[in-house]
């Protein structure tokens, strides 16, 4: 009877061969060649019969490749595609966790890769599934499905984790690497010992609703769930999508290489509740898309159309970051992180980085909404580029007070902000006024702003500030003591804006009072009404700062102690297209002339007692020419002294007046 198979219909009945079946099979010349198993449980439940043969291992059973059955031992022949089933992991089984753990071992083992089918029902965990990758070893594990689906019924018990992030009990469905365990004496153990690891997964879907934020009387009081963790050097993720929980999404530990695409999180994270004197408030948020923790020098990650969406609900939940790195060792050498296409929103941060040496990130064509900060950084040197970008800050409940646009320069942290092309969309509640904290922001080329007619303003950057090419629509105020430039003294940035255009709504002001700025070549295609200037600094070099024609056009100069150059004060629009237009001077000697605003000018001018009218005219020279101006004083102003006729463009220092702050210039054509 050679070449022939003992046949049973399922694991229970082989487990229960007979003496003689047992006999049947030993021998140099046995009567059966192996045993042909059907099923696991039921005859056909498995993908097709798989055979067994005799071996001498010393492997212990593990429920799938390899069955002790009283004296003998089974083993499979090599498998390359190791369907979970033959390691009777089915939806509704118990011990999944183990029996996924022994499907994968297999596989490290004896290469191939893990198959879990898309069945009808979900399946089901009640603990970890925890699979140690050896040290030293050349060692990979590929997890591969069709799309399906792991909900868990109830949390998971009694979880242990490689690393946890805070001092809530944190749970892993599905935990790959190092066998070290939390607490972590050196981080080596999670971080450096995944060397020459490669880790795959792809096409698997949970559903950790199961996990919410619960009322309590502590902050971070709720239990949390990652569906994957995994250490290694390779760490590749393919079409997974997790919908519901709170915790860090998905963990990546000391990856050199690390690339995800179209891998999703949907509805995650919330805010810890917590009750004080009897009333809900709410706690720390928590919940990260990506939470990638260690890295090698010159590391590599990618992130290719994932959408990584937050919590956002009525009651003022909300997510922490859809991005987060820390715990890195301080490398010297670069490493690179680039996300492709892809959503991240509802969440109070778009990326963090914390203690994680120096990285490069940037984001390509990503859609980005309602979120507090979109890029923060702590004890870190992180360069953010954002290429075509379109970002939407909405603020909707749940979010903090501010919206931060780039990177907040916290303690010991450096690095930039770029931007390239892209929206820009600031929307905040009627008559709010926020503030878009640029941080380490550096420049916005070529981008586009808008922001919905309210007072939102560009706010305490750290550095100087270019905007070239943009476009501004919806910018400035109604308020004339609205800054569009603020910032606190301590920071010396400056902003420039180099060929921007400004869509400015009529009757809106733009105004600076503690920040320089300063215009080159700017034109407006709507009616700017008015640039002004606040008590201690003054928009500088406004050259070519081209406005509509048939308009009027105003500001205030601040006097600081130099001769005032009109030239940089005068529209190019005006100045240049030889049209008579007329200008009022008016120099004022009050401490707070914004105040009162231009709509008031005959009363101002009343009050000061007089004013000095310009009338310009063309002078030629050679094959062109420029402009003078007669300068008349109309009445007496004062402590404000100028001679009666003034062919020069400047306004020298020695006639502006000893008590004078500054002038108001006023033109129209």
């Amino acid at each position: 009877m050679a070449n022939q198979f003992l046949i049973k219909n399922t694991m229970a009945d082989m487990r229960n061969l007979s003496a003689m079946e047992i006999t049947s099979l030993q021998g140099p010349t046995p009567t059966y060649t192996g045993v042909q198993l059907l099923g696991y449980y039921e005859k056909g439940d498995t993908p097709a019969p798989i055979n067994y043969f005799l071996t001498n291992s010393n492997s212990l059973d593990d429920g799938g490749s390899l069955i002790a059955i009283n004296s003998i031992k089974l083993k499979i022949s090599k498998l390359d595609l190791v369907d979970v089933r033959y390691f009777g992991l089915f939806p509704k089984t118990e011990n999944n966790h183990i029996k996924l753990t022994n499907c994968c071992n297999y596989v490290i083992n004896n290469g191939g890769y893990v198959w879990i089918d898309r069945l009808n029902e979900t399946y089901n965990f009640k603990y970890t599934s925890r699979v140690i990758l050896e040290k030293d070893k050349i060692q990979s594990l590929s997890i591969q499905s069709n799309g399906a689906i792991i909900k868990l019924d109830q949390k998971l018990i009694a979880s242990e984790t490689i690393w946890k992030t805070t001092q809530n009990r944190e749970n892993i469905i599905l935990s790959i690497g190092t066998p070290a365990k939390w607490p972590i004496n050196n981080v080596d153990e999670a971080f450096d010992y995944n060397l020459k690891h490669e880790v795959s997964i792809e096409g698997l879907n949970f559903d950790c609703s199961v996990y919410n934020a619960e009322r309590s009387e502590t902050i971070y009081n709720n239990d949390l769930i990652s569906p994957i963790q995994v250490s290694a050097e390779k760490i590749i993720l393919k079409r997974i999508t997790t919908n519901g929980g709170i915790g860090s999404c998905y963990k990546i530990l000391g990856a050199k290489y690390f690339e995800a695409s179209d891998v999703n999180v949907f509805d995650y994270g919330s805010r810890d509740k917590k009750l004080v004197n009897g009333k809900t408030e709410l706690g720390d948020s928590y919940g990260d898309g990506f939470h990638f923790m260690g890295s090698k020098e010159n590391a590599v990650y990618s992130l290719h159309d994932c959408k990584l969406h937050g919590k956002l609900s009525n009651s003022g939940t909300f997510s922490r970051a859809g991005i987060v790195f820390e715990f890195m060792k301080s490398y010297q050498k670069e490493s690179i992180f680039n996300i492709y296409g892809g959503e991240i929103k509802n969440f109070a941060k778009g990326i963090h980085t914390e203690l994680s040496g120096i990285w490069n990130i940037n984001f390509n064509n990503v859609n980005i909404s309602n979120l507090d900060t979109l890029s923060t950084q702590a004890s870190a040197t992180s360069f953010f580029h954002f290429n075509n970008c379109h970002i939407e800050l909405s603020e909707t409940d749940g979010l903090e007070a501010g919206l931060n646009i780039t990177s907040i320069n916290i303690k010991f942290g450096d690095g930039y902000v770029i931007f390239n092309g892209g929206t820009v969309i600031v929307n905040p509640k009627l008559n709010a006024i926020k503030h878009i904290v640029l941080g380490s922001a550096e420049s916005f080329n070529n981008t586009y702003f808008d922001f919905k007619k309210q007072n939102v303003n560009f706010y305490d950057g750290a550095k100087n500030v270019s905007f070239n090419s943009c476009i501004f629509k919806n910018f400035g105020s109604a308020n004339i003591k609205f800054d569009s430039f603020y910032g606190y003294t301590q920071w010396s940035n400056d902003f420039y804006l180099n060929n921007c255009i400004f869509q400015i709504p009529d009757n809106f002001y733009i105004r600076s009072t503690f920040k320089n700025v300063f215009f080159h070549n700017c034109i407006s295609s709507s009616k700017v009404q008015s640039m002004t200037s606040g008590n201690m600094t003054s928009f500088n070099s406004i050259s070519n700062f081209d406005i509509k024609k048939d308009t009027n056009f105003q500001i205030y100069i601040p006097y600081n102690g130099a001769d005032i150059d009109l030239n940089d004060y005068i529209p190019s629009a005006i100045r240049e297209n030889k049209n008579d237009f007329k200008a009022i001077v008016l120099g004022t000697d009050l401490a707070d002339p914004l105040g009162r605003g231009f709509n008031n000018l005959k009363e101002i001018v009343r009050k000061e007692q007089g004013y000095v009218l310009m009338a310009p005219y063309w002078y030629p020279y050679g094959d062109s020419g420029y402009w003078q101006f007669t300068m008349e004083k109309k009445g007496n102003m004062g402590s404000y002294d100028i001679n009666s006729i003034n062919a020069g463009q400047t306004w020298p220092v020695n006639n502006i007046g000893q008590k004078v702050k500054g002038l108001y210039l006023y033109i129209w054509q």
